[in-house]
Parts: structure tokens; C-alpha cells; sequence
């Protein structure tokens, strides 16, 4: 082209430079409703702590619920509730919003079903769990399940309640490897330090309570990830100086907050190593530095009662437990 004037559309096309794309994967949402389904004017509780990020560089910051299926979400938390007045099928919807710049959003819909009884049971199996050598024994907990209609029944007849909690601990679909809403698994995991996805399988007296449906006891089932830790893991650096200090009728607790801590969950227990009940949890340091959770019962002088903290990410996960501490109410 020397000696020749060059054209206009060569020149624009000369200075054209590749320009990288970068796509941004944007946060996935994942709601769950508990129980579902459900009976008219009961409780139902949602939760959005299972909602994820593809992008290990980006974290959700924010979950909203649109609980009445009118566009706006007027609920703002991982969980929420609400109960339904009639037999229907009720979408509720689920947003997630993460922290880039510009925030990315993802929505997850599901419908909560309100029947007339005999309604099956939800099985809530618990976790994720996060099992560390150096802090035994470990307990599941089935205790979240719930049984729509409990107490329920047809004239003369007995309640229907859940009667039992059966578990598949190795992902084979065989249950019953143990029983009960809250079994010690020690044993079992300690020589299986890779991560496993459990089962809970709950179960009604539907055929006892209801007979004229015609229908056998109904069952549901619900997983969870159970990850076994060695104490030297950073994930197991938990808290190690829990403290509980008897009064008459209470007990106050103090420990260490983690810099950056969200939140802590507190159990007691009236067994030494559990299984504990959760009895509340702790939001903010009560001191600099230092939770402090204050069980006002009433607790029952010279029983000894044990509790733990765990502490609890912004989804709502326990990430590890405490030492155990022991405080025995003193008489007034």
C-alpha cells in the first residue's frame, strides 16, 4: 500500500484490537420449604442456606422471598415463614444476590402444597457435618423433621405422629444402619474419613390414624453431607474456651469470638458428649472480644447440664463445635 491512500473502512479496520470477554457466573439459588407438603393454617418454614456460588471468588450476600407470589420480595433472611389458609398449591419464590460489581442474581421457585390429612412427613436430616477427631462423639439430628398433621386423627383413633427415624449412613439405600432422631455415628465415621452423603428416612401411623384412607404409613426422605475432619484441619479450629458459670436457675456463658464470627449456635445437654438441644444463638459479642449467652432456664439445682457453641456461617451452616463445658445450678 505504499504510495497509495488508504481507505477509510482499511483504516478503521486497522486499528481494531481483540478485546477479552469475561463472562460472570452468577450465584445459583436453591429454597426449600419445611414441611411441605403441609395442612391449612400451619407454620411453614423456608430455608435458602443451600443456595451456592460456581465462582469461589464470589459470595451471596442477601437472600429475599417473595412468600405471596406478587413480584416483590418482602422477606429478607436465609429462612422465613409463613402458613397458608387453604388447600392449594402456593409458589414461593426464592432471590439470592451476590457481592460483585455489578451484583449478579439468581431466582428459584417452588410450590408448598396444603392437603387435607393424612399428609406424609418431611424429613429434615440436618447438616452439612463437620466431624473433627479432636472433638467426640458425633450425633446426627433428624429433630427438624415435622409431621404436618401430628396429633391428628380420625375419630377414636390413634394420633398420627412420626414413629420412626431410619437412616442410610453409607448412600447404599439400605436403612436402619441406626435409628432414632438423634444416633451417635462415632464409630461409624471415625474409620471413613471421606465425605459421604447420608439419608434420613421418616415414618408415620398414617394406616392406624387415618384407616378409612385406605393408605400405609407414609414416609419421606431427605439427605445430607457428613465430612469427617482430622484436629489439625483449619476447618476444626473451633472455639476452645467455653465457659459456663452456675447460677440459681441459669447458667451464663462466655468464649472467645472469632474475628469475623457471624454467628454462634448454643446447645445444652443433660448428658456428658450429648446429643445436645439448641436453646438459642448468639448474633453479636456480648463483650469485645468475647460471646456471651446467658440460659436463663429455669435450670434445676445440682442437675449438671453441658452445653457447646458452634459457630455458624452467613448461610446458616455450623461449621465446627466447641469444647464441652458443665455448669451444676446451685439451690436458691
Amino acid at each position: 500500500n505504499v504510495g497509495r491512500p488508504q481507505d477509510p473502512v482499511e483504516a478503521a479496520w486497522a486499528i481494531i484490537m481483540p478485546r477479552r470477554t469475561v463472562v460472570e457466573i452468577p450465584p445459583v439459588a436453591v429454597a426449600s420449604a419445611t414441611p411441605n407438603p403441609g395442612v391449612a393454617g400451619q407454620t411453614i418454614n423456608f430455608f435458602g442456606g443451600a443456595s451456592y456460588h460456581p465462582n469461589p471468588a464470589r459470595t451471596i450476600v442477601k437472600w429475599e422471598w417473595d412468600l405471596d407470589h406478587n413480584g416483590t420480595f418482602e422477606t429478607v433472611g436465609v429462612t422465613a415463614s409463613r402458613s397458608f389458609p387453604a388447600v392449594g398449591n402456593y409458589p414461593v419464590t426464592l432471590r439470592v444476590t451476590d457481592d460483585g460489581n455489578p451484583a449478579l442474581t439468581d431466582t428459584e421457585t417452588i410450590t408448598v402444597v396444603i392437603s387435607l390429612p393424612p399428609v406424609a412427613p418431611t424429613a429434615e436430616a440436618g447438616g452439612p457435618y463437620n466431624f473433627c477427631t479432636n472433638r467426640t462423639p458425633w450425633f446426627l439430628d433428624g429433630r427438624g423433621s415435622v409431621n404436618p398433621d401430628e396429633g391428628r386423627s380420625e375419630p377414636g383413633r390413634p394420633p398420627d405422629t412420626i414413629i420412626e427415624y431410619s437412616w442410610d449412613l453409607d448412600g447404599n439405600g439400605i436403612f436402619g444402619e441406626v435409628t432414632g432422631p438423634t444416633p451417635n455415628v462415632t464409630a461409624f465415621f471415625a474409620v471413613r474419613p471421606d465425605p459421604y452423603l447420608i439419608q434420613l428416612k421418616v415414618t408415620d401411623n398414617t394406616a392406624a390414624s387415618y384407616p378409612s384412607s385406605q393408605l400405609p404409613n407414609l414416609s419421606d426422605t431427605d439427605t445430607a453431607q457428613v465430612f469427617v475432619r482430622n484436629g489439625t484441619d483449619p476447618a476444626c479450629s473451633c472455639v476452645t474456651n467455653l465457659v459456663a458459670r452456675p447460677k440459681p436457675g441459669k447458667a451464663d456463658l462466655t468464649w472467645t469470638w472469632r474475628a469475623g464470627a457471624f454467628s454462634y449456635n448454643v446447645y445444652r445437654g443433660t448428658v456428658s458428649g450429648g446429643p445436645y438441644v439448641k436453646i438459642g444463638t448468639a448474633t453479636a459479642p456480648g463483650l469485645p472480644g468475647t460471646g456471651v449467652f446467658a440460659d436463663m432456664g429455669p435450670l434445676t439445682a445440682s442437675v449438671t447440664y453441658y452445653y457447646v457453641v458452634r459457630e455458624v456461617a452467613i448461610n446458616n451452616d455450623e461449621l465446627c463445635q466447641s469444647n464441652q463445658a458443665s455448669a451444676t445450678p446451685p439451690a436458691r
